[in-house]
C-alpha cells in the first residue's frame, strides 16, 4: 500500500499523473498516480471521484483511501449501492469507527434488515452510548419481527426510562405483548404506573388503546363458534369400526363390540 504525507511529492504525483494522462488516458500506472494525489490531498470533487475508485479497486484496503470515500458516500441524501459497499468495507477495517457505524446502522435500519451482520452493527451503535430513541425503537421492531419478545421490551424499557414521555414507544409495547397473549399483564403495568403518576398523557393514552385492543380480543373471541364435540369417528382408522352403543374402537371384521357386546352391523 502505498502511503505519503509529503506535500512536494503529492505535487509530484499530481503533475505526472496528470501528465501522462494527458498522453496515455488509458495508462493505468499514471491513473494510479493521479488518484494517489488526489488521496494525499483528501480532494474529493466530481473530477477526483472517478480516479478515486479506480484506486480504490487495487487497493481496497488502504484505510485512508476507504475512509476518505466513505466520508463522501456517508454526505449524500441516499446512500447508493457502491456507496453501501464502501461502508461496509470501512466497516471491516475500522469495525469500532462511529463515523460508519452510524450512517451503516441508520442504513440498515431503514431497510429492516435482521441479518447477523446489521444486527451487530444495531448493538455496536448501542455501545457507543445514549442512542436516540427513534433508533432504539427501529431496533426494538425488528426484535419484535423475529419473536425476540425479551430483546424488544427491553429497548423499549430503554426509551421509557431516558424519556418517560415518549408516545411512540407504547404502540411497539402493545404489539409485543399482544403477540405473547399478555394484555392482561400490559393493562396491569399501565394501571400501576398510573396510580403513582397520574398525570403522565403517553401512559394515559397507551392505556386507552390497550384496554380498546384487549376489547376487540375479548369481543373476537365471543363471535367465535365454540368448537365442536370431539368424536371418535374422526380418529377411526379404515379397519376400524365406532361402536353405536359405547363409542369405542373394533375391528371392522368384528360382527359384535369386543367393549359392550352391542351389534356392529
Amino acid at each position: 500500500m502505498l502511503t505519503f504525507t509529503n506535500s512536494p511529492v503529492i505535487d509530484t504525483f499530481f503533475e505526472v499523473g496528470k501528465h501522462l494522462i494527458s498522453i496515455m488516458p488509458k495508462d493505468e500506472e499514471a491513473h494510479s498516480w493521479l488518484g494517489y494525489a488526489y488521496l494525499g490531498r483528501r480532494m474529493l470533487s466530481p473530477e477526483s471521484l472517478p480516479e478515486l475508485l479506480n484506486l480504490y479497486a487495487k487497493d481496497p484496503r488502504n484505510i485512508a483511501l476507504v475512509s476518505l470515500l466513505g466520508s463522501h458516500y456517508t454526505q449524500a441524501k441516499n446512500l447508493s449501492d457502491d456507496g453501501i459497499k464502501i461502508l461496509e468495507q470501512w466497516l471491516n477495517l475500522d469495525p469500532n469507527n462511529p463515523e460508519v457505524l452510524k450512517p451503516l446502522g441508520r442504513y440498515y435500519l431503514k431497510k429492516g434488515r435482521s441479518d447477523d451482520k446489521s444486527m451487530k452493527v444495531f448493538q455496536k451503535m448501542m455501545e457507543l452510548g445514549s442512542p436516540e430513541a427513534e433508533f432504539l425503537l427501529g431496533v426494538a421492531k425488528i426484535h419484535l419481527k423475529l419473536r425476540q419478545f425479551d430483546s424488544c421490551l427491553h429497548l423499549c424499557e430503554q426509551v421509557i426510562n431516558s424519556d418517560v414521555n415518549n408516545e411512540l414507544v407504547h404502540s411497539v409495547l402493545r404489539e409485543a405483548y399482544h403477540k405473547q397473549n399478555r394484555l392482561d399483564e400490559l393493562l396491569d403495568i399501565y394501571g400501576n404506573f398510573l396510580q403513582n403518576n397520574p398525570y403522565n398523557v403517553a401512559f394515559q393514552n397507551g392505556l386507552r388503546d390497550t384496554q380498546k385492543l384487549a376489547g376487540n380480543e375479548a369481543a373476537r373471541r365471543s363471535q367465535q363458534p365454540d368448537a365442536p364435540p370431539h368424536s371418535p369417528q374422526q380418529d377411526t382408522a379404515p379397519d376400524q369400526l365406532v361402536c353405536p352403543s359405547c363409542q369405542q374402537l373394533n375391528s371392522s371384521k368384528d360382527y359384535l363390540c369386543q367393549h359392550c357386546g352391542h351389534n356392529l352391523a
